[in-house]
């Protein structure tokens, strides 16, 4: 079991960092992109240790987008970002939204193992040079 909690950017800007996927993070401007939204900015920690984050925002009056979210290679496949989505969920469903969000990335095949498993559906693919680079939208009612 993991302990989730509220995030400061500075927090969730340190967590994405140790996610080997997102290299340095220093790309990211988590500021700019939330600035004006309502969003949530949680983190999973096991123990005193980080073992993944998550941030969402409302898009409109009933989408919740899931943003960015990570989880450190120690803590892979133990639940975290399960954990993770259960907040955003009851985030989202607080916020009055009925439906969440999510892009992935075609070579992202555990997360869309994951989104398949709960329930999202495939809305769109955004075509990439590198087929395994293409996006893909994703939805589910809530």
């Amino acid at each position: 079991m993991f302990t989730i909690r509220d995030a400061s950017l500075s927090e969730i800007m340190k967590a994405h960092a140790l996610v080997p996927e997102f290299g340095e993070g220093g790309d990211v401007d988590f500021a700019g992109r939330l600035s004006g939204t309502t969003s949530l900015s949680i983190i999973g920690l096991a123990g005193d240790a980080v073992a993944g984050y998550a941030v969402c925002y409302l898009k409109d009056n009933c989408t919740a987008y899931i943003w960015m979210v990570g989880t450190l290679p120690d803590y892979r496949r133990q639940g975290v970002y399960q954990q993770l989505f259960t907040h955003i969920h009851a985030w989202a469903v607080g916020q009055g939204a009925t439906r969440l969000v999510l892009k992935t990335r075609n070579n992202k095949r555990h997360m869309l193992a994951w989104l398949v498993k709960n329930d999202f559906l495939f809305t769109e693919i955004e075509p990439q040079d590198d087929i395994s680079q293409n996006r893909i939208l994703t939805e589910k009612l809530i």
